[in-house]
């Protein structure tokens, strides 16, 4: 994990995540533990050339949900 990855953690309510995406443009549940509705996420690192967005399923204090248009992309991100 890349130490700026971390102190950006460290210093804000965020929470870092590694997720692999499903088949193309397929939603995918990505559990926080932020106790909120959070309000966006950056992708920060991916293994594959993707365009990841929102779905459209609303985000809860425990789940944001989103896709990929690319199968099985491996990303991490920031969910604040």
């Amino acid at each position: 994990m890349h130490p700026l990855a971390v102190f950006f953690a460290d210093n804000f309510n965020a929470q870092l995540k590694s997720v692999t995406t499903a088949a193309v443009d397929t939603e995918v549940t990505v559990s926080h533990t932020l106790k909120r509705i959070p309000t966006g996420y950056l992708v920060y690192s991916r293994d594959k050339a993707a365009v990841v967005y929102d779905s459209t399923t609303a985000w809860t204090t425990t789940n944001i949900y989103i896709k990929a248009n690319v199968a099985t992309v491996v990303l991490k991100m920031i969910i604040f």
